[in-house]
């Protein structure tokens, strides 16, 4: 099922790749066991899907192990985050986690509502509040623009 999983995600993020970064070369996607590796140009991805078990995260949790861009600011991060949401909704997943955030990564997660999960910098939200929160988020932003 773990595999299973995690080639569903990587026929997903080839497709989201290719599309949101389509001037970027692409270095490799690869499936190992229950994790997906990513990484080009601009962008650098490793994700934990269906962790093992006895660990800190639940079999219903999508892990972001490593996220990383080579421009910062320009959405690529919240854009990556609708993209999980998606996926986690299709394959069903019901929360997405973060591992061992820095202060950048931190604070980005919190912005989307994930909240501490046990130690060394772990974050975890439900799917529903990160969507909820994305969509509030890009809400305000339009009505922002229409202001101006």
């Amino acid at each position: 099922m773990a595999e299973e999983n995690a080639n569903k995600i990587l026929a997903l993020l080839t497709v989201y790749l290719s599309r949101e970064f389509s001037n970027s070369k692409s270095f490799g996607e690869s499936v190992m066991g229950h994790t997906v590796n990513a990484h080009g140009e601009d962008y650098e991805f490793y994700l934990r899907v269906t962790p093992p078990p006895g660990g800190i995260w639940d079999s219903e949790t999508l892990v972001i192990a490593r996220i990383g861009f080579k421009d910062r600011r320009r959405g690529y991060g919240r854009n990556f985050m609708e993209f999980l949401v998606e996926c986690a909704s299709t394959l069903g997943y019901s929360k997405i986690g973060m591992e061992c955030t820095n202060e950048n990564s931190e604070a980005f997660g919190r912005r989307l509502g994930l909240q501490g999960h046990g130690p060394h910098n772990h974050l975890l939200g439900t799917v529903f509040n990160v969507a909820c929160t994305l969509d509030r988020k890009q809400k305000t932003k339009e009505f922002t623009n229409m202001s101006l």
